[in-house]
């Protein structure tokens, strides 16, 4: 892991670089109060404050580098990397000095040179739902999916700039002054799970659904099977099942079958942590039997869960046996 201290303006510079946002991790979820205390920072800055520390970005290189474009996905700090893009989306939008403008588009925003749709936006979250709506506000345009939330915070941060006693240049030389620590890791340092479970412990509200999948998901050798493992199993599993909480005793009564024993939630990670680890071999082939063998599980469960059969009879059955929980 490799920590240095930079200037926000700093994360941008040089070659053409893109933060990808793992379909698999939560979405952005930063409303009105962290957008506003966001901004208060940034304008005690463009005040004559000093350089203010924002926290840190913990970043991954994800492998995909060449001439033009480097990739790095973003392991922790994605919500306020996000807003911080939105803010100077809504500079960008209100500034009357083309050179800042120009600036904003081309350093903080786009790859300029980047050759394909892929990489030609600085952020890039990979669930396609919130990928179009990122693209759609970048672009100029209200995304169909309002949920995100993504638009609202633009035109917040964009009343904000309107209504502040600063210019949007000095709004976007305050971004540039803000400090932050960036924390790089490798995908292949067995660091990544560490992060996570270190940012659990110190108070971020994960449940056993989402340690689990962080990782299966973590665990795989590439961003290609991690991707595909996630869509075509992970998803299926969560769509199934519904809610976070049915997930979790999903893989609660998974361990029960497994092993024999009742567990409570935070035992239940680390006994599956321990299960893959011993029951395992080859790494991705191990993967894959794991969510597969979850998935197909998942389909009986979700029947026992919802009796949701279609059969009048075998529902009212399936209905009985929950009762018996």
């Amino acid at each position: 892991m490799d920590a240095k201290a930079i200037f926000l303006s700093d994360l941008f510079s040089g070659r053409q670089r893109t933060f990808a946002i793992p379909a698999y991790r939560r979405g952005y979820v930063w409303r009105e109060p962290e957008c506003a205390r966001l901004f208060a920072d940034v304008e005690a800055i463009a005040g004559g404050g000093a350089g203010h520390f924002l926290g840190s970005i913990v970043l991954a290189s994800s492998g995909e580098k060449n001439a033009v474009t480097e990739e790095f996905t973003v392991v922790d700090g994605q919500q306020r990397l996000t807003s911080l893009l939105l803010l100077l989306k809504a500079v960008h939008d209100l500034a009357s000095n083309d050179d800042v403008k120009k600036a904003i588009w081309y350093y903080n925003l786009i790859n300029e040179h980047a050759g394909d749709d892929r990489h030609r936006f600085k952020l890039r979250p990979e669930e396609s739902g919130a990928s179009s709506a990122w693209a759609d506000v970048i672009e100029g345009r209200k995304p169909g999916n309002p949920s995100s939330g993504l638009w609202e915070n633009y035109e917040l941060f964009r009343r904000k700039v309107e209504g502040g006693p600063h210019t949007p240049e000095e709004i976007f030389e305050a971004v540039g002054r803000l400090k932050i620590v960036r924390l790089m890791l490798k995908h292949d340092d067995g660091g990544l799970q560490a992060v996570f479970e270190t940012l659990n412990s110190a108070g971020l509200s994960l449940t056993l659904g989402d340690n689990v999948r962080d990782f299966l998901l973590l665990s795989c050798s590439s961003q290609v099977m991690r991707s595909l493992l996630h869509g075509e199993c992970w998803l299926k599993i969560e769509d199934r099942l519904k809610t976070p909480q049915a997930v979790a005793e999903f893989i609660r009564d998974y361990l029960t079958m497994k092993t024999g024993r009742a567990f409570d939630m935070p035992e239940a990670y680390e006994t599956f942590k321990g299960l893959f680890r011993v029951s395992r071999g080859d790494r991705d082939g191990a993967l894959e039997d794991s969510l597969q063998e979850l998935c197909r599980l998942s389909e009986y469960y979700s029947l026992f869960l919802q009796s949701g059969s279609g059969d009048e009879k075998l529902d009212r059955v399936l209905g009985q046996f929950r009762l018996l929980d």
